[in-house]
């Protein structure tokens, strides 16, 4: 099956499952795609497969994150803005407005934030004027005596205490809310999956069609099936001398599998003395890795 007529046969499953009774499974991941995302999803979880062997409720992707089962955003939402922070803002605003370019910056960030109606967006803002960034050297901490400017501290110092007291909470739910946006998105793809991939692997049968990464799983389940690995084996050494495995940095784990099994053969009972010179020669690099390409994984490179 070329990726192609691939592509083609998957999109085709999406629109069937969005127009049936599993529709929610496509809504419920589309939310978190932006609109040209879902095809090439779609295709990673193709290739992905058996990532998706065991299924990811809700619970158990809160679970995976450290969460509470009982965690919402709401309730987040509830830890940090205690009900007075458009007060703060109305006051903190227009000293920054009039302070230096940085306060200035961070005003114009805060205007965009709703304070009367919080939600995660507004959170959000606070995390990236509040909180230091990603380079600094403790990131993501509150700029406590930091933010804003000293000339203009001196001129809210009535709100500085209060101001203070946001930052960390804003620090401390930051963890949290990104836990609750993975543990999200990881159900809604788990919840997805298991209503594609079926649809996918009995549209293939159907039409006895195999894409490349069957032809890796089928080739490496041959090569480990007790009742005919050892007969497929034997036969192989009598015909592979030598293996090449160029691009090694792009060889995920399931065809690392299938080389390795070969590669045991090779060394191994009485074809090894018959067959004269056998070699195995890898090339690659792990800092030229795509990982994404084919599912490599930089582990089992090493």
């Amino acid at each position: 099956l070329d990726d192609r007529s691939a592509a083609q046969l998957m999109d085709e499953i999406v629109e069937d499952l969005s127009d049936g009774p599993q529709a929610g499974a496509v809504e419920a991941l589309a939310r978190h795609m932006a609109d040209d995302g879902l095809a090439a999803l779609t295709r990673e979880i193709a290739a992905r497969r058996e990532a998706f062997a065991t299924p990811l409720d809700q619970q158990a992707a809160f679970a995976a994150f450290g969460l509470p089962p009982d965690e919402t955003e709401e309730a987040l939402l509830a830890r940090v803005f205690l009900g007075g922070e458009a007060d703060l803002m109305a006051a903190l605003l227009p000293a920054l407005a009039a302070s230096g370019p940085n306060d200035v910056k961070a005003c114009a960030r805060l205007s965009e934030a709703d304070f009367r109606a919080p939600d995660l967006r507004t959170l959000q803002c606070l995390e990236a004027v509040l909180l230091t960034g990603a380079s600094a050297k403790e990131p993501f901490t509150a700029k406590i005596g930091k933010f804003p400017t000293r000339a203009c501290r001196d001129g809210i110092a009535a709100h500085a205490d209060a101001l203070d007291d946001l930052m960390r909470r804003v620090e401390a739910a930051r963890e949290t809310r990104l836990a609750l946006a993975a543990a999200r998105r990881s159900a809604a793809l788990h919840l997805f999956a298991a209503a594609f991939l079926p649809r996918y692997a009995e549209a293939k049968l159907q039409r006895g069609w195999l894409d490349f990464d069957d032809l890796i799983l089928k080739a490496r389940a041959l090569l480990t099936d007790p009742s005919v690995a050892a007969w497929v084996l034997y036969r192989l050494d009598g015909g592979i001398d030598h293996i090449l495995v160029d691009e090694a940095q792009d060889t995920s784990p399931a065809q690392w599998d299938v080389i390795e099994l070969l590669a045991q053969e090779m060394a191994a009972g009485r074809g090894t003395s018959e067959a004269g010179a056998r070699t195995i020669f890898v090339v690659g690099d792990k800092k030229q890795s795509i990982y994404s390409f084919q599912g490599a994984d930089p582990r089992a490179f090493d």
